[in-house]
């Protein structure tokens, strides 16, 4: 497809870092609507309302311009998180605190879907370093997950292994949070937080005597 034509309405004119960031909204879009395989340059271009080399001005490559977008949602994301895990599991009873976390979690990724959309999704089809970008970001999230219930709730219930609650608690959060984005009606979270609830009612933890492990 070719470039924005000469007879096309004149685009308004841009800081360079506030056209930067139109070119990755509208990127963004193209995610939203089609996935992440659907960002090209072309594309982006034709979003945008601009020449196909005005995107070069900014990103070398098609893998540049997916890693900038991924490094800023990947912020954004991480700073949500950081901004509720702590706060979410400051109860002492685990399964009240797990519940808590992944309501708020569901909110998080209802108030950014396509962030999160892409965060989550198969790297296939995508530039190695897009993916390797992907894992990365997952894994700095899993680590304020695990830092979080290590600070918060390890001194607080006995016998606890806060490795295995961080990790069983990324992976649920990550399985709901892709029904939540895949299948909304079927999957509510509601429906989520309800069998969680449900399910931790049946076990018993014995809290740590004084706050001491």
């Amino acid at each position: 497809m070719s470039d924005p034509s000469a007879g096309s309405p004149p685009r308004r004119r841009l800081a360079p870092a506030d056209r930067r960031d139109e070119l990755l909204d509208r990127a963004l879009d193209l995610v939203a609507e089609h996935g992440a395989a659907s960002v090209t340059m072309q594309a982006v271009a034709r979003e945008a309302g601009v020449a196909r080399p005005r995107v070069y001005d900014f990103f070398a490559d098609r893998a540049a311009l997916l890693d900038a977008l991924l490094v800023r949602e990947e912020s954004r994301a991480l700073s949500d998180v950081m901004t509720v895990a702590p706060r979410v599991l400051a109860g002492t009873d685990l399964g009240d605190s797990v519940t808590t976390a992944l309501e708020a979690f569901l909110r998080l990724v209802l108030d950014r879907p396509t962030t999160w959309r892409m965060l989550l999704s198969p790297t296939e089809g995508l530039p190695a370093e897009v993916g390797i970008r992907i894992e990365r970001g997952r894994e700095k999230i899993a680590g304020v997950v695990e830092a979080s219930i290590r600070a918060v709730l390890g001194t607080r219930i006995a016998g606890l292994d806060t490795e295995v609650v961080a990790l069983a608690v990324i992976a649920a959060g990550e399985a709901a949070a892709r029904l939540v984005l895949n299948a909304p009606s079927e999957f509510p979270p509601a429906r989520l937080t309800g069998f969680t609830r449900a399910l931790f009612s049946v076990l018993t933890l014995e809290p740590v005597p004084n706050g001491r492990r």
